[in-house]
């Protein structure tokens, strides 16, 4: 393995052969291997997805798309008041 990313090798290619049975030896005997080798992490940082993605803290930024829909949506009250 060392060789290998040596060689800028970064991830690798699953083909599926048998569902979930391949996954599961994958994950069961090659994951600790690259894991003792220092290639692959034994742990993950704290915190949400959307933390670990946009740097931004657990809520929308103001520039994605999401935070305008809810801004109009709350802006709209009327509609809700309505049902």
């Amino acid at each position: 393995m060392a060789s290998a990313a040596s060689r800028c090798c970064i991830s690798f290619n699953l083909m599926r052969t048998l569902t979930p049975e391949s996954y599961e030896d994958f994950v069961r005997i090659v994951i600790p291997k690259i894991q003792a080798r220092g290639i692959y992490k034994t742990s993950y940082k704290e915190g949400k997805l959307r933390e670990k993605l946009s740097g931004e803290g657990a809520r929308l930024g103001s520039l994605h798309t999401g935070t305008a829909f809810f801004r109009d949506l709350w802006n709209r009250s009327d509609l809700l008041a309505q049902k």
